[in-house]
């Protein structure tokens, strides 16, 4: 990204300012794009707004869950996979991990 040094724009009556096109087309900000704005002591930072993968709402946890313990229920169908042979090898593995650590 070039160097900008600052562009001054006057808040409307509705409370908007307009980013300038060049800082949007430098940015890479298209119409529509989700945006942040951060209030801060000393003023706002706006910047690009993604949000983080690893953040997940308590339903899509749920979710995942129910759809991990459906298909653990149809691979013990199967015989596939045991899931009390599965926790009794986690653990084995754990506690040689806490056994190595000492």
């Amino acid at each position: 990204m070039k160097h900008v040094t600052g562009v001054v724009r006057n808040i409307d009556l509705a409370g908007r300012i307009v980013i300038p096109k060049e800082l949007r087309r430098t940015l890479g900000w298209e119409v529509g794009d989700p945006i942040e704005i951060i209030g801060q002591e000393n003023g706002l930072v706006i910047k690009a707004y993604h949000p983080d993968p690893l953040i997940i709402t308590n339903e899509e946890l749920r979710r995942r869950l129910s759809e991990i313990n459906h298909l653990t229920h149809i691979y013990e169908a199967r015989q596939l996979f045991n899931v009390h042979e599965a926790f009794s090898r986690i653990r084995q593995i754990t506690n040689l991990d806490e056994k190595e650590g000492k």
